[in-house]
């Protein structure tokens, strides 16, 4: 029974701290690139990939524009197991605190 209230700080998920990565990240980032919009010159965008676990199979994923995070995506495997799809996002403008939550 916690008594002040509050818990403990979550650990980093185990399968980041021993950076397993899932078989088939370099098809996930070709299909991610292939969906990301370009930026105009002098624009930074990037992504991060967390992984967690090889028994769930969405990603979270976290686009950065010059530093900002402005959205995260969810993505899930298709029913054959051929391809992904975009299950949703958080706006950073819409939805800011999902987007600070998933961030960490």
């Amino acid at each position: 029974m916690l008594t002040d209230s509050s818990f403990s700080p979550l650990d980093m998920p185990q399968p980041i701290r021993n950076k397993i990565t899932p078989d088939n990240l370099g098809a996930f980032e070709r299909w991610l690139e292939a969906r990301l919009h370009p930026e105009p010159a002098g624009t930074k965008s990037e992504y991060v990939i967390p992984y967690y676990s090889r028994s769930d199979p969405m990603f979270y994923v976290p686009i950065r524009i010059n530093g900002k995070t402005e959205s995260v995506i969810f993505v899930l495997p298709k029913p054959d197991g051929t391809d992904w799809q975009i299950g949703g996002h958080f706006d950073a403008k819409e939805s800011a605190t999902q987007v600070q939550r998933l961030e960490r």
